[in-house]
C-alpha cells in the first residue's frame, strides 16, 4: 500500500512533470498545533503546499528549513484539523425556522415545505458548517422529485463545489413500511378518504425512484462527480423501510465497487419493537444474518441496541454515527456510545441538522456527547468518555466514517483541511496555562472562535470572512425564494399532512404497540429510579 506521504511526493513530481504550476508552500504558526488526539505541540508550525500538507513541526526548526516568504497564524492561535459533520440530511434553514417543531420520526417525517430553493437552501447550510470549522460533511439526500432525480442529485453537488466544502453524498433508498412498521391493509382500511389519499400519492412518489432508478443513479453519480472534493456513498434508509432482497442488491453493488453503505439503524423505540416481532431478533441481528455488516457499513443513531448487537458491531468492524441533539430533540433516546467505544467499535459524531441550540454549531455537538455519555454515575469506576474520545469522534474517526481517510489529522501527506482558532478568545480572561487544549476546546469551544478555515489547502474563510461567497447574499436571496405568503401556505400543507400524524399515532396504540415491555428491559442508562 503506498503511504500518505508518498502520494504527496508523487503529485507534486506529476505537477511538475506536466508543466503544471505548483502553488507555493504555505506556513502556518500556532501557539498550538493539535496534530490529533493523541499529539500536540506548542510553539509549532506547519507547511503545507497544492492541497497537501508536507511538514510539521518545531517552529524555529521549520523556520530554518523552509525560510517561508509569508507567516500566518500567530501566538494567539490554535492550529487544528477541520472537523466532520458524519450525519446529515442536508437542511441550511432548520425544521423549526420553517414552522415545524420536533416531534418522533414517525408522524415527524411527514411534512413539506412551500417554496424552499434547494440550491441556496445547500449553499446556506455549507457557510454555516464552514463557520463552525467543519470542512467535510455527510448528505444524506431525501428525494424531493423522483421525475428529475438526477438533476436534483446535481444541483445539490453543485451548491457545495461551489463553497468549497467537501461533501459524502448518499441518496436515500426505501420501498417498504412506508407509513408504519405493519404488512396488510389494516392502515389503509381505517384511514379517511383524505388520508388514502395521501398514502396513495406517496406511494407512487417513491415507486417511482425504484431500485433500478436508485442503482442506476449511484452508478452515475460514482463515475460522474467523483474526485478530491465529493464521493459517493449508498444510502439505503433503514432495514424497517428496505425489503431484504433490496438490501441485499444494494450491498453487493456496495462491495462489487468497494463502496461505503450509510443506514440508518435502531433510531427509535418502535424500530426496536419491529424487529422484535416481526424479525424476531434486533434490527442490527438481522443485518448480520444477511451479511449486510463489515467495515465499509456506518449504522446511523444506533440508540436501541442491545449487548450483543454492541458485540456484532466489534466483530464486523461497522462504524456508527452519534447524533446526540437530535436523538433528544425527537425523543429517540441516548445511544450507549462508551459501551462502543470500550468494544473499539469506530463513532462518529453527526448534527443531522437538529443541534441543540438549531444553530449548527459543532463544538456544542461535540460537548454535548462528551458530557451526556457520562450518564451512568453508577459505573463511574469503568472510566469516562474524554475530550480526545469525542475530539477523535469529530474528526478523522468521522473522515474514515464518510470516506475521506485523509482528513481529521494534520498528518504529512494528509489533505490540508485546516482551522485556525484564537486561543484568547476561547480562554478569556484566564485559562491555566498547563491545560490541554483539546479539553479547552472540549469545555469552551463554540463557532466564533473559528477565524481561519482552509480546505484542500485553500482558504474558504478568513478571519471569519468569507472568501469564495457572500454569505448576506445569498441569506438575502434564499428569503426572497420563498413565496411572500409563506406562512399560510405551510399552514395548509401542515394541515393535510396533520390527519396522516394522527393515524398513525392511532395505529400504535390500537396495535400495542406502546404498552409491550420488549424496549424498556435492562436499559444502559440509569438516570434515576421510582423505588
Amino acid at each position: 500500500m503506498i503511504c500518505l506521504e508518498l502520494l504527496a511526493a508523487l503529485k507534486l513530481g506529476v505537477l511538475t512533470f506536466l508543466g503544471g504550476f505548483s502553488m507555493e508552500k504555505s506556513f502556518l504558526y500556532g501557539k498550538h498545533i493539535i496534530i490529533d488526539e493523541k499529539t500536540v505541540l506548542n510553539d509549532a508550525a506547519l507547511v503545507y503546499q497544492d492541497g497537501i500538507i508536507i511538514d510539521i513541526g518545531p517552529y524555529q526548526q521549520l523556520m530554518e528549513k523552509h525560510r517561508p516568504k509569508t507567516i500566518s497564524g500567530s501566538s494567539d492561535s490554535i492550529i487544528m484539523p477541520g472537523l466532520v459533520n458524519a450525519h446529515g440530511h442536508g437542511r441550511g434553514l432548520t425544521d423549526f425556522q420553517l414552522g415545524t417543531l420536533d416531534d418522533i420520526i414517525e408522524r415527524w417525517k411527514f411534512r413539506s415545505y412551500p417554496g424552499l430553493n434547494l440550491s441556496l437552501d445547500t449553499i446556506w447550510r455549507s457557510l454555516l458548517l464552514i463557520e463552525t470549522g467543519i470542512t467535510s460533511t455527510m448528505h444524506n439526500h431525501n428525494l424531493s422529485d423522483p421525475n428529475n432525480h438526477l438533476a436534483e442529485f446535481n444541483e445539490v453537488i453543485d451548491s457545495y463545489q461551489k463553497t468549497g466544502l467537501k461533501v459524502a453524498f448518499a441518496p436515500t433508498f426505501h420501498n417498504q413500511n412506508l407509513f408504519v412498521y405493519e404488512k396488510g391493509d389494516d392502515f389503509k382500511k381505517t384511514a379517511s378518504a383524505h388520508v388514502r389519499s395521501l398514502v396513495q400519492n406517496h406511494e407512487h412518489k417513491v415507486s417511482l425512484f425504484n431500485l433500478k432508478s436508485y442503482l442506476s443513479a449511484v452508478d452515475w453519480l460514482r463515475k460522474e462527480r467523483s474526485n478530491e472534493y465529493t464521493t459517493i456513498l449508498h444510502g439505503p434508509l433503514a432495514p424497517q423501510w428496505c425489503t431484504k432482497e433490496s438490501l441485499m442488491e444494494i450491498n453487493r453493488h456496495a462491495k462489487a465497487n468497494s463502496m461505503r453503505v450509510h443506514i440508518h439503524v435502531l433510531q427509535t423505540a418502535l424500530q426496536k419493537e419491529y424487529g422484535i416481532r416481526h424479525l424476531k431478533k434486533s434490527l442490527i441481528e438481522y443485518l448480520y444474518s444477511i451479511d449486510f455488516l463489515d467495515e465499509r457499513t456506518t449504522c446511523g443513531h444506533s440508540i436501541w441496541l442491545n449487548e450483543n448487537d454492541l458485540n456484532i458491531l466489534a466483530s464486523t468492524k461497522s462504524s456508527v454515527t452519534n447524533h446526540p441533539s437530535c436523538n433528544l430533540r425527537i425523543q429517540s433516546g441516548i445511544s450507549p456510545v462508551k459501551k462502543m467505544l470500550d468494544k473499539e467499535i469506530t463513532v462518529g459524531i453527526g448534527m443531522d441538522d437538529k443541534t441543540f441550540d438549531d444553530r449548527k454549531d459543532f463544538f456544542t455537538e461535540m460537548r454535548l456527547a462528551a458530557k451526556l455519555h457520562r450518564l451512568g454515575s453508577l459505573h463511574f469506576l469503568e472510566g469516562e468518555i474524554t475530550s480526545k474520545d469525542v475530539f477523535k469522534m469529530g474528526t478523522h474517526w468521522g473522515g474514515k466514517i464518510i470516506g475521506f481517510p485523509d482528513i481529521g489529522k494534520l498528518h504529512k501527506g494528509c489533505s490540508a483541511d485546516i482551522l485556525e482558532i484564537s486561543y484568547n478568545q476561547i480562554a478569556y480572561p484566564y485559562q491555566n496555562p498547563d491545560t490541554d487544549p483539546i479539553d479547552l476546546l472540549l469545555y469552551r469551544g463554540q463557532s466564533c472562535i473559528v477565524q481561519t478555515v482552509i480546505i484542500a489547502g485553500e482558504t474558504i474563510l478568513q478571519n471569519r470572512e468569507f472568501t469564495k461567497i457572500d454569505k448576506n447574499e445569498i441569506a438575502s436571496k434564499l428569503v426572497e425564494s420563498l413565496p411572500n405568503n409563506y406562512a399560510e401556505l405551510y399552514r395548509k400543507e401542515k394541515e393535510k399532512w396533520h390527519a396522516l400524524q394522527q393515524h398513525i399515532s392511532q395505529h400504535y396504540k390500537k396495535h400495542g404497540w406502546l404498552t409491550d415491555n420488549n424496549v424498556k428491559q435492562n436499559p444502559f442508562y440509569e438516570v434515576n429510579s421510582r423505588r
